[in-house]
């Protein structure tokens, strides 16, 4: 279920659905004067993001939405997890002190907010059919965070969320209506070093022939 989080009403939490869309910028309005290359791009669009709730995830959240005002919506895929639902999981990721100065700077940044339900370790995320139609419908830019970062992980928990969802999150961008940005990458920066490295690596995993990901998925 897609839901818009606002602010506490009365000590409860409001749900609507909104397509607000902020107009964008043109050359001679006064805002865009004063965006910067970055703040214009962002402007008037709509972010998918995955792994919101993992560290890398919530500083890309609070960037975005501190210094890109202009930014539509995020829509963050969120799983339920330990007897908590989507909506819950979510007023926790803004409660961390990551958010603190947002949250004095602009108290009424959840507006912006649309939770997703879904599992990257599940087929197609794990996203239902009307969430994932809105997804096409409204989404210009997907940033893909969520993984495992554990080096020993088990691999049947590591190939489907790690591999699989990689796959389905770009079957998902070739259906996305209005996809403005096509590939965006973050890592774990102790991995940073080996970056060149694992570009040979992945290349070579993804066009052998013999080492057809599809393989790898399916053990």
């Amino acid at each position: 279920m897609v839901e818009v989080l606002l602010d506490r009403v009365d000590g409860q939490e409001a749900i609507v659905e909104s397509d607000c869309r902020p107009e964008s910028p043109t050359e001679n309005s006064p805002v865009n004067e004063k965006l910067s290359p970055i703040q214009e791009f962002y402007y008037g669009q709509s972010i998918f993001i995955t792994g919101g709730t993992g560290f890398m995830g919530k500083l890309l959240i609070e960037k975005l939405l501190r210094t890109c005002p202009g930014v539509t919506s995020i829509y963050l895929l969120v799983r339920p997890k330990k007897g908590k639902d989507v909506h819950q999981r979510t007023e926790e990721i803004f409660d961390d002190t990551v958010f603190a100065k947002l949250r004095d700077e602009q108290p009424k940044f959840r507006h912006q907010i649309v939770a997703i339900a879904g599992d990257c370790s599940q087929p197609n995320l794990g996203i239902s059919s009307q969430d994932r139609a809105t997804l096409i419908r409204e989404v210009s830019i997907v940033f893909h965070v969520a993984a495992t970062v554990r080096f020993d992980e088990k691999l049947k928990l590591a190939v489907p969320i790690n591999v699989r969802s990689t796959r389905d999150v770009l079957n998902l961008c070739k259906e996305i209506t209005n996809l403005k940005v096509k590939k965006a990458e973050l890592s774990a920066l102790n991995v940073y070093r080996f970056i060149s490295y694992l570009i040979r690596f992945f290349s070579l995993f993804f066009s052998h022939p013999k080492l057809h990901y599809c393989h790898l998925i399916s053990l």
